[in-house]
This record gives structure tokens, C-alpha cells and sequence, in this order.
């Protein structure tokens, strides 16, 4: 008869454990979702604050001047509003030139930049920056982390971003 008690304790403290593990794992797995998917929850948001902002220039007829006080406003408020985490970079501007604008926040991240006459340094280290640039080729490319990411030039104006962020030991990368 003792048998059956000891049995009945060791069978309940085994179920115990088993749902105190299951919370735990879901638990961890609902914090690991959250935060690998910020970056995808600002290209949402960044996607549809392009199309209106492009939709607005486009109905008033800004000029290239306007276009880029526009979007200088515009990159101003997204970086100022991201995380402390997230490196930012917008590239806006026309078929000949373009503005490259800002934050890296990893000590010790570099971003190069090529607009078709080589490769040029554009942040080293934290901080902000804001360099204007001649294109002198059909694509723009962006090395970050040691990544390229080549955008295309079309005719007329363009905004691109690329946003990376570091995960535990991975990085996470989203352009638009």
C-alpha cells in the first residue's frame, strides 16, 4: 500500500514540473518573438509613412528641394523615435544626387557608402551622420556589417532605408 502513495507523489511532482517547464518555454518564446520582430513592425510603419509622404510631394508637385526638406524632416522624427538598439540608414534624394542620413549605434559598427567612384567611409562608431553624395553609376551600395546591399537608381527621386539591429550573437537586416 505504501508503494501506491509514493507512486501517486512521485507521478503528481513529475505533472508539476512539467507545467512549470511548459510556462517557462512559452514564456521565453514570447519574448524572443517580440523582440525579433521590431525591426519588421518598423518597416511596417516606415513603408506606410513613405507612401504618404511620397503621395503628398507628389499631389503638391514638390520640387527636388522641397522633396529633400521633406524628407530630411521626415528621417529627423524616425530617428529620434527608434529604439536605442536600431541603426538607421535613408538614402533619399535624385538620379544625380543623394543624401545618406543616419544612426549607428553599435561601438563598433562601420557603414561604406559607393555612388559608382568607390568606396567611402560614412560612420565609424556611434552616432549620428549626414553626408550628401554625387551619383555617378546606376546603383548606390551600402556595406554594413560587412554585408552589401545594392540599391538601383531610377529616374527621378528615391528613399531607401536599411535597418539592422544586433539579437543575442545574430543581426537582423530589413531594407525598404
Amino acid at each position: 500500500m505504501n508503494d501506491k502513495r509514493g507512486q501517486f507523489y512521485l507521478v503528481a511532482a513529475m505533472i508539476i514540473i512539467a507545467v512549470i517547464m511548459g510556462i517557462f518555454g512559452v514564456t521565453n518564446y514570447i519574448k524572443k518573438s517580440n523582440s525579433a520582430g521590431s525591426l519588421d513592425n518598423l518597416k511596417e510603419k516606415l513603408d506606410i509613412e513613405i507612401s504618404k509622404n511620397m503621395e503628398y510631394a507628389f499631389e503638391k508637385g514638390l520640387t527636388s528641394e522641397e522633396m529633400d526638406t521633406m524628407w530630411e524632416s521626415f528621417t529627423e522624427i524616425e530617428i529620434n523615435n527608434s529604439d536605442s538598439k536600431t541603426n538607421i540608414l535613408f538614402l533619399f534624394g535624385n538620379d544625380n544626387s543623394t543624401t545618406a542620413k543616419g544612426i549607428q549605434r553599435d561601438e563598433s559598427g562601420e557603414i561604406y557608402i559607393d555612388t559608382g567612384s568607390g568606396k567611402t567611409l560614412l560612420k565609424s562608431g556611434k552616432g549620428e551622420y549626414r553626408e550628401s553624395f554625387t551619383i555617378t553609376g546606376n546603383t548606390i551600395t551600402i556595406t554594413d556589417g560587412g554585408e552589401e546591399h545594392i540599391y538601383n537608381i531610377q529616374k527621378g527621386q528615391h528613399f531607401y532605408y536599411l535597418l539592422s539591429k544586433n539579437i543575442g550573437k545574430e543581426r537582423e537586416v530589413i531594407e525598404g
